[in-house]
């Protein structure tokens, strides 16, 4: 069985992707709103955490029932 590797991301660089502050990202981890765990004193977030994040609050187009 093959197993893939979700990629992981710093504090540092999710808040470049998500153009959040540091701050702002450690409070979401805590709420719950990304996903990542600790080790040690760092963060470690999961991509998919980012990209549902990404997902839920962009500007798509509504589709219209036409």
């Amino acid at each position: 069985m093959t197993q893939t590797k979700e990629k992981h991301y710093t504090i540092a660089e999710t808040k470049k992707i998500l153009r959040l502050s540091s701050q702002t990202i450690q409070k979401m981890l805590r709420r719950g709103e990304l996903l990542g765990f600790q080790s040690g004193n760092k963060w470690v977030i999961f991509e998919s955490s980012i990209n549902n994040y990404i997902e839920k609050h962009s500007n798509k187009p509504q589709e219209s029932n036409d």
